[in-house]
């Protein structure tokens, strides 16, 4: 039996022809490339000064003195509010609030949220009814942007997302922020 390419192995023969047709269905045309993240063009610095527990359905999200605060709160009903933040350049260096929060999800209703191993996101699944759920947090130094991906309900509703004294809304539930909205760090 003649070979190809002699002195080479089957084996290694097969390796071979393996990646080039890894190669050649790289070249195939990719996906539709994601949508781009917008920024939330608003002034997160602040807590809105009317903003109390058991207001309407709501994110209520600023950054202050302590570093970033963000808040669920519902007017007595019982909702979902589900997400997570991801720091690009840095990580998430302090964090309070989630200490009662399961690490994976056990039951209808109960609170969970985790970190990724590097800390450089967390996600979390929270039921509010009637009272408040606070997550507070500080990024590491480096860090550049902060990225929210928040739903209500199952739902991308950037109407229930509030920001800052201004109390303004983002573009989209899926949003970032500059990490140090007073300068850099």
């Amino acid at each position: 039996m003649r070979h190809l390419l002699p002195g080479c192995s089957p084996a290694l023969v097969g390796l071979l022809v393996a990646a080039a047709w890894i190669a050649a269905a790289d070249d195939k045309p990719k996906d539709k490339p994601k949508e781009e993240i917008p920024e939330a063009k608003v002034d997160p610095m602040g807590m809105w000064p009317k903003y109390k527990p058991g207001l309407s359905r709501r994110y209520q999200i600023w950054y202050d003195k302590d570093g970033w605060q963000v808040r669920t709160t519902t007017a007595g009903e019982l909702h979902r509010f589900q997400g997570s933040v991801h720091v690009e350049g840095g990580y998430i260096a302090y964090f309070s609030g989630g200490e009662k929060v399961e690490q994976k999800k056990k039951s209808k209703n109960k609170d969970y949220g985790f970190f990724n191993p590097n800390r450089t996101s967390y996600t979390f699944d929270f039921t509010t009814k009637g009272h408040e759920d606070i997550l507070h947090f500080r990024l590491s130094g480096g860090a550049k942007k902060l990225f929210f991906h928040l739903k209500v309900d199952d739902k991308e509703e950037p109407e229930l997302i509030y920001i800052g004294k201004d109390n303004k809304h983002p573009p989209k539930a899926n949003f970032y922020l500059p990490a140090f909205p007073e300068g850099k760090k």
